[in-house]
């Protein structure tokens, strides 16, 4: 939503719209605004900046990754070759593990990787 918001580039605008989930996200953001701001991209992006500003604030001082004593946290993309699609990937490296299901745009499902002292256990809904 956060590049939404901060550029202007039409077709990722209506990729993130109508195929990643960002009309509904938008919709549950600005509950009880008029419905004529959602005639006009830029309205809701204007919109969504006066009406979210504590939100985005909050988004954009996150820190890009987090890290512990064994791993690295990131959202990252296409990092993955994985034959069997919406599951936990693990690299054949041991150094790489994926957890996206494909739950915002794909129909697949939301995994949760827990990570404790016996090791790494999966957890995963259906989309």
């Amino acid at each position: 939503m956060i590049e939404f918001l901060d550029f202007r580039n039409p077709s990722f605008d209506l990729f993130f719209l109508h195929q990643m989930g960002g009309m509904n996200a938008i919709e549950s953001f600005l509950q009880g605004v008029d419905d004529s701001v959602f005639n006009d991209i830029e309205l809701v992006k204007r919109t969504l900046k006066v009406e979210r500003k504590e939100e985005i604030d909050f988004i954009n001082h996150l820190p890009y990754y987090f890290e512990d004593e064994g791993h690295i946290f990131v959202h990252a993309s296409r990092i993955k070759s994985n034959p069997e699609p919406n599951q936990i990937w693990y690299s054949t490296e041991g150094d790489k593990i994926g957890i996206d299901g494909g739950c915002g745009y794909s129909g697949g499902q939301l995994n949760a990787l827990e990570i404790n002292t016996e090791g790494y256990r999966s957890h995963f809904v259906k989309c």
